[in-house]
């Protein structure tokens, strides 16, 4: 299902979930593969790219939608020519929320129990959760939005190394390369700020994958900081914890993790399907400007050589340390990767 608006719980950053499996055979260790450096990079924009952060190819699906839902009539040029955006690099070397698979606390305790070795290595390996780390400023400034003040977009790429490096800071020049790019776009209506996806494009996933159907979903949330009776205070759109989730779908990957064919899809906005996110508050108080941050939360879910069905009966008793995209992208997978 393609542009999915719901709610669910999740823990920030970097997570990862459950697989279970049955007792270990005899089988030589073998070491877990690392996944190189990479970071989501978030942007607040309208009518203008910013070259020094993010990159849109004007010529494909998405970057169309882009100039005509966001305002954009010129774009930036491709990395690796001569007039590319050498501030990316400078942006990522930055730290940042680090894509990965990590088990988290209550896997290596609570739940442990339920798996054995082989199996807590493959929930490592084959699910990924990541999140931007978020940047505070005016979510309101006028050179974000378009000019009657309704309408913005959001656009993530995450960027990767494709050398094997513990930072992007240590990347060899023209080893930055864009992994996949998801755009929002948001309306201020009746009090709300109303999210939809525009679309996504990606071009190499984060967990180990098999062979068939990779799941990924896309979640995003605000932070803010409020000011009342002369005293600020801390603010979220999560409802109970919960963020949106905008973007749920799949896509044909090979094992390198790339995508078989195209993994790309454009939007149809439908505004009576929108998630409605509360406002965020003003700073200061009737400012008509704020202090936030935009998050966006990103599950992916891989298959692995074999599949049980414990996998959702494990993760069932787990589901609300779960982020909302990660949940998605795992019951889209548990699905796909049933056994009869």
């Amino acid at each position: 299902m393609r542009g999915v608006v719901k709610f669910m719980g999740m823990p920030s950053l970097v997570f990862a979930i459950a697989s279970a499996g049955g007792p270990a055979h005899a089988a030589p260790p073998r070491v877990p593969e690392v996944v190189s450096a990479s970071t989501l990079e978030v942007t607040q924009f309208h009518g203008a790219v910013d070259p020094t952060r993010m990159f849109v190819d004007r010529y494909s699906m998405l970057g169309a939608a882009v100039g005509r839902e966001c305002g954009v009539t010129e774009f930036p040029a491709p990395p690796g020519s001569s007039t590319d955006q050498k501030g990316v690099v400078n942006a990522l070397a930055a730290p940042a929320a680090v894509a990965g698979g990590v088990l988290v606390d209550w896997l290596a305790g609570l739940a442990i129990k339920y798996l054995s070795k082989r199996a807590a290595e493959q929930v490592k390996e084959h699910t990924a959760g990541y999140s931007n780390k978020p940047e505070f400023g005016d979510v309101f400034a006028a050179s974000k939005w378009s000019g009657d003040g309704t309408r913005s977009c959001v656009i993530a790429q995450r960027w990767y190394c494709t050398q094997q490096v513990d930072a992007l800071a240590r990347c060899p020049a023209g080893s930055v390369e864009l992994a996949s790019t998801m755009v929002f776009v948001l309306r201020r209506e009746d009090g709300a700020l109303k999210a939809l996806p525009l679309g996504y494009d990606f071009d190499r996933f984060v967990p180990r994958h098999s062979k068939g159907a990779l799941a990924f979903s896309a979640g995003l949330s605000v932070q803010a900081i409020g000011s009342q009776n002369g005293a600020g205070y801390y603010w979220t759109s999560k409802r109970d914890g919960k963020e949106a989730v905008l973007i749920d779908d799949d896509c044909e990957v090979d094992s390198k993790r790339k995508p078989v064919g195209s993994c790309a899809h454009v939007e149809t906005l439908d505004w009576s399907k929108a998630a409605a996110l509360p406002m965020p508050p003003y700073l200061p108080e009737g400012s008509g400007g704020s202090m936030a941050a935009l998050e966006v939360t990103v599950g992916e879910a891989g298959r692995a050589d074999m599949l049980t069905k414990a996998w959702a009966s494990f993760t069932a008793a787990s589901e609300e340390s779960l982020s909302e995209a990660m949940s998605s992208a795992l019951k889209k997978q548990w699905k796909l990767g049933e056994e009869e």
